[in-house]
């Protein structure tokens, strides 16, 4: 595989379409070499076992391993086996904006598509994919299939169909990650409770964060939490909230119209000052210098 040249997938979305829908299987290539996409893609192993390349990194798969793609992620896949199945749910941004008021409510959306992916592109960290039981689980099977099939049909009311069919499936996934977090934490190098002390960070940014907070929501004792984080994320929890708050506030300058002093009260900083400080640290530029390059280069 790594000998393989990387390529782009040019994958394209209809005018309408925000999902599609379908089986990777012994009909293709057991093999997909490296590549980078413009969508998400949500992938869950169906039948088989095999390896996913996360840019040089090789990670064991097996039937039933959940997986969330970000865009521009070098990745591929190989199976060992002769029969072997993965199903793959891809998503436009413009999914995300339509549904956005709903997938945020969910418990665990934000630990499905930002957290654990951010995770699985941590160096050392590796084979600790969300896992679901096919078996058990056959509903959701059967819904990945009418998908797919959705997907060949492409008349009129397939799009709403496969639209809502893929909210759907969000949600049970959410609901059975959850559910099975016992067993998430025994496979795991880290407790999956841990991911939702990042999801409470995501959710409430703007406020005051106690590491105590962090820790309690984890079930977890203030040291195995430190210790746990540094590994999965390579900074403390402090200095993870300040720079999820400075993404934040950057995305805020570039979308919004909002004043300094608006944001750095949004985004959780003691006042404008500090926020300015913070920003230029990071950034090696002030928020005000910043909102006006990007100013210029719209012009």
């Amino acid at each position: 595989m790594n000998e393989m040249k990387q390529y782009i997938d040019t994958k394209i979305f209809k005018p309408s379409t925000i999902v599609q829908a379908y089986f990777h299987d012994e009909a293709l290539e057991y093999y997909t070499p490296l590549h980078t996409h413009n969508f998400h893609e949500l992938n869950i192993v169906m039948a088989g076992n095999g390896k996913h390349y996360l840019n040089s990194t090789a990670m064991h798969i097996a039937v039933g391993d959940l997986f969330i793609m970000p865009p521009n992620v070098p990745h591929g896949y190989e199976f060992d086996s002769e029969k072997f199945s993965i199903f793959h749910l891809l998503f436009h941004k413009n999914f995300f904006k339509k549904y956005e008021s709903y997938l945020h409510g969910l418990t665990g959306y934000h630990i499905l598509f930002n957290i654990d992916p951010q995770i699985q592109r941590q160096s050392g960290i590796v084979n600790n994919f969300l896992h679901i039981n096919i078996t058990e689980n056959y509903n959701l099977a059967r819904i990945f299939n009418e998908l797919a099939l959705l997907e060949k049909e492409q008349n009129c009311n397939t799009e709403t169909q496969k639209e809502f069919l893929a909210v759907y499936v969000i949600a049970k996934i959410c609901e059975i990650i959850e559910l099975e977090k016992e067993a998430h934490n025994k496979k795991r190098e880290y407790p999956y409770d841990m991911l939702k002390s990042i999801e409470y960070i995501h959710l409430n940014f703007g406020e005051r964060i106690e590491l105590s907070t962090l820790h309690n929501i984890s079930c977890m004792s203030a040291s195995s939490y430190l210790r746990y984080f540094k590994k999965a994320f390579n900074c403390t929890p402090m200095d993870y909230i300040q720079d999820y708050r400075l993404r934040q506030a950057k995305s805020m300058l570039k979308y919004t119209d909002h004043s300094l002093t608006t944001i750095a009260n949004d985004c959780g900083f003691w006042d404008n000052a500090h926020f300015s400080k913070l920003f230029k640290k990071k950034y090696k530029i002030s928020p005000t210098q910043y909102r006006a390059q990007l100013k210029n280069n719209n012009n």
